[in-house]
């Protein structure tokens, strides 16, 4: 079976709780990269990480890690790595509102909910060594993976800017030195029909290797469009996803290797359906009012949901070079690009009221160089980090009851330049230290141009025609400091204070016809954490665990603001909220008996604000809402309760599983509007059958089977001004799929 483990952070007096907490949380286990036989291993391995740039063991490492492995991934049936959200606490992940695969992303409080250009994340997503600048594509589907690894709380020192909230490594299959394969096919709900191949080989014994891998992924849609609208009948929110990669890994030496990959995704699904909430508005063109629809995922949209597609590649060529057995040397040389049409209806009705045409551009390069030493008091990791990418797109607003229709669109350039060190030294056989520091500079170059167009297109009359360029640097210094001590061979217990920061902008949707003050930047957001862990296995590894306390300081938060020029109300992007965190987070696994498995998974946010500026009137006074505004994708608490029960069989090994995932209430908004979501739980059993000396994996999943309705994202437009638009969009319902996967 697998076990997991994620240190985390500090809040004071937890160290008397710690101290006594001897049957805390626990780690992964088994790394499914064997040979071509593959049994399902459930022994107790123990898996390896790199959330410190080197692989470790994962409960030597003393930081807030959570490691899931491919088997792990494979026997609960995730599909993509937005399904790893109810074994991670304090994670929220799911994609963005009103579509199928950008991703919006929290940890322990902290992300970004608006996927703009211009607007930078707040947990960093990873291929590899490799950074996703951009949310759009970043919903990734699970192929050629080897394992997910989440870090928890600030990341600024190793991993850089936009890693306030934490961090997210999709880490792919190294090939081996012999060959070896898979083909699987799925069938399941809604039409679902995936098929997924790998192989791999060496070309040239101990020399050169090559693997590919791809998928064709396909299912009909949760809804479609219904009622008087010229695309009734069309899917909404189905899936149609092409995927591919390459592995060109050669080693000249036996200390030297170089490595290039290519991936490729394309993604033709059709939009994703929203729900109104509320019965429509009426106006002299419009008259007709509309009731909300029963289905969560129909829709009356006027635009056509198959004007919708995503595609995003990326190439990265990796050199590592063993100087000795202390020193490695690596070179990481990477580029990506996305492209993404993607059509809003925001009303969801026959009408274009508020309907938005949308187009991003992404293109982004980036060189890393590290030299790592492992010796037997000193351990350390530094480098060079240098980015460059263009983030850009267009949107067009129509909004027929006025008759008018408005035009944003623009660039941001970001430089990036950054160096960092971070060391551990052994003070003794028990005690290490660990000190780390980055300076970053980060250079933006912005042009925002905001048009209005009487008429609903780009024809008509122009009523203005206001933007404007800017440019700005930030700088940053990302300390990190940390003491771990072993209070034996399977305990350790860990402080440790970590800084980041998310970059600052400008206003993307800023006007400076009406707003002399639109192209002034703003500021980067910061988080300091402090945090206390003990991490360990007791009963001889038959009870595994992590567990954490923390609290963050969280300043500069970026907000939308409302204010005034003159009697003009316009929208300003200021650092307007402070705020503060406290939290615990605990994984735990237990071997109950050789055969039954049980798995915990508590989280437990306290977050409130100290600040929170929502408005400035005309004369400067600002109204502070911090006692009533709430965090953002951060419910109080979530946990999991699995169980997992392994049978050996005549002909092969049974895995029955299920568990139990609990989320508290979640605003989708920092102030209550009716799109926020109740708490909810949900439901899921899986039924794994690996045959013995046949090389087949046969599996059937069930997710949500109690048909579960919850939202993870919405649009708030009450009022007639939009149509009384108020939009829920929801996660997937009860489904299921059988699956057979042979391994050669």
């Amino acid at each position: 079976m697998q076990q997991k483990q994620n240190p985390n952070r500090l809040s004071v007096l937890t160290l008397a709780i710690l101290s006594t907490m001897a049957a805390a949380p626990s780690f992964a286990d088994d790394d499914a990269d064997a040979a071509a036989a593959e049994k399902r291993d459930n022994s107790t391995e123990v898996l390896e990480v790199t959330a410190r740039r080197v692989a470790e063991r994962i409960q030597d490492v003393p930081v807030a890690v959570t490691a899931i492995s491919e088997q792990k991934l494979g026997d609960m049936g995730a599909q993509t790595i937005a399904d790893i959200e109810r074994i991670v606490p304090n994670l929220t992940i799911n994609a963005s509102r009103a579509t199928n695969s950008t991703i919006t992303a929290y940890l322990r409080g902290v992300g970004q909910n608006d996927p703009l250009w211009g607007y930078e994340p707040g947990v960093g997503v990873y291929i590899d060594d490799v950074y996703m600048a951009r949310p759009q594509g970043g919903v990734l589907d699970l192929l050629d993976i080897q394992r997910v690894e989440v870090l928890r709380g600030p990341q600024g020192t190793l991993y850089g800017k936009n890693t306030i909230g934490g961090a997210i490594k999709y880490i792919t299959r190294e090939l081996p030195d012999y060959t070896r394969g898979y083909v699987e096919a799925a069938v399941g709900a809604y039409n679902q029909r995936d098929v997924k191949f790998g192989f791999s080989t060496p070309v040239v014994d101990d020399k050169f290797y090559v693997g590919v891998s791809g998928a064709k992924l396909n299912r009909d849609g949760f809804g479609e469009v219904v009622g008087d609208s010229p695309y009734a009948g069309d899917d909404m929110s189905d899936k149609d996803i092409t995927a591919g990669r390459i592995n060109l890994t050669w080693k000249p030496t036996e200390n030297l290797s170089v490595k290039l990959v290519a991936d490729d995704i394309q993604d033709d699904s059709n939009a994703r359906g929203g729900q109104r909430l509320t019965v429509s508005g009426s106006s002299a063109g419009y008259p007709t009012v509309y009731q909300p629809l029963d289905d969560r995922y129909d829709s009356r949209q006027n635009l056509d949901p198959d004007r919708t597609e995503v595609n995003t590649s990326g190439q990265a060529l990796t050199i590592t070079w063993d100087i000795s057995d202390d020193w490695q040397f690596k070179s990481v040389t990477a580029k990506r690009k996305g492209d993404t049409l993607s059509d809003i209806d925001f009303d969801q009705l026959n009408r274009p009221t508020f309907d938005v045409l949308a187009v991003y551009e992404d293109e982004q390069k980036s060189q890393e160089f590290q030299l790592t030493h492992a010796g037997e008091k000193l351990d350390f990791v530094s480098g060079i980090y240098l980015f460059d990418g263009d983030a850009c797109g267009a949107f067009l607003n129509v909004l027929a009851h006025a008759g008018i229709s408005q035009e944003t669109s623009g660039c941001v350039n970001t430089k990036s330049q950054s160096i960092y060190a971070q060391g551990s030294y052994k003070l003794s056989d028990r005690w290490s230290l660990t000190l780390g520091g980055r300076s970053d500079k980060d250079e933006k170059d912005a042009d925002v141009r905001l048009r209005r167009f009487l008429g609903l297109d780009d024809s008509g009359t122009v009523l203005f025609d206001g933007g404007f360029s800017g440019d700005e640097t930030f700088n940053e210094f990302s300390p990190h400091i940390g003491a771990d001590f072993k209070i034996n061979s399977d305990m350790m217990v860990y402080a440790s204070y970590s800084h980041g920061f998310k970059s600052g902008g400008f206003n993307m949707r800023g006007n400076i016809l009406v707003d002399p003050d639109a192209g002034k930047p703003f500021d980067p957001e910061t988080v300091d954490t402090l945090e206390l862990g003990l991490k360990g296995s007791w009963f001889d590894n038959r009870l595994t665990g992590y567990f954490a306390l923390f609290t963050q300081d969280y300043q500069d938060k970026q907000v939308t603001v409302g204010t005034t020029v003159g009697i003009t109300p316009v929208q300003r992007v200021l650092n307007a909220a402070d705020a503060t965190a406290d939290g615990f987070e605990l994984e735990m696994n237990a071997k109950l008996t050789d055969a039954l498995s049980l798995n915990i998974v508590y989280g437990y946010l306290d977050a409130q604000y100290d600040k929170f500026i929502a408005a400035v009137t005309p004369g400067g006074v600002e109204t502070d809402i911090a006692d009533t505004a709430q965090f953002i994708n951060a419910p109080e608490q979530q946990y999991s309760v699995g169980l997992s029960y392994d049978m050996d069989l005549s002909f092969g090994q049974l895995l029955l599983a299920a568990d139990y995932a609990y989320r508290d209430d979640t605003y989708i908004f920092e102030t209550p509007t009716a799109v926020d979501q109740k708490a909810y739980s949900l439901y899921n059993a899986s039924a794994v059958l690996y045959l013995d000396e046949s090389n087949w994996r046969i599996a059937l999943h069930g997710r949500n089977l109690g048909d579960e309705a919850y939202r993870t994202g919405g649009y708030n437009f009450p009022g007639n001004t939009f149509d009384n638009t108020v939009t829920g969009f929801y996660g997937d319902p009860k489904t299921w799929t059988l699956s057979a996967q042979y391994s050669f």
